[in-house]
């Protein structure tokens, strides 16, 4: 992860998703239970970089990931942030139905954990997307 991280601080992204995907196959191989807060941490970091890099079709794999690993972890928080990047997501593969349905469960998963700046970005996500729609008196 660490080796990730300096690589990802340097914009040397293909090196930092080389080394996420190998702390994520150690973390794979290690007996015992994946402790998923650090699968999850790593499958974010990733994510990100593949959204930078425009390779949608690896970072919708983190995403799925990403899913099923705040939902492990039963962290509203963390749940509320996968909901942002899937909005981001959407929003940026122009499935604007989805980003609205994603921004709208983050606002609902920002309530539920008291998260207002969650819910304030949940907002603004589904403002963009009915905007991008021409949906402009819906997205006051």
């Amino acid at each position: 992860r660490q080796a990730g991280d300096r690589a990802r601080a340097v914009y040397a992204n293909d090196k930092a998703v080389d080394h996420y995907d190998t702390a994520l196959d150690a973390l794979d191989r290690l007996p015992g239970a994946v402790d998923p807060a650090l699968a999850y941490e790593l499958n974010l970091a990733r994510e990100t970089i593949h959204d930078l890099q425009g390779d949608r079709e690896a970072q919708a794999a983190s995403l799925d990931s990403l899913v099923s690993l705040a939902e492990q972890l039963a962290d509203e928080q963390r749940q509320a942030a996968v909901a942002l990047r899937q909005a981001h997501y959407a929003e940026r593969t122009g499935d604007f139905p989805a980003a609205i349905d994603a921004a709208q469960r983050a606002i609902q998963l920002g309530q539920a954990a008291r998260n207002a700046v969650g819910e304030a970005e949940g907002h603004v996500r589904c403002g963009q997307a009915l905007t991008r729609q021409g949906a402009y008196e819906d997205a006051d």
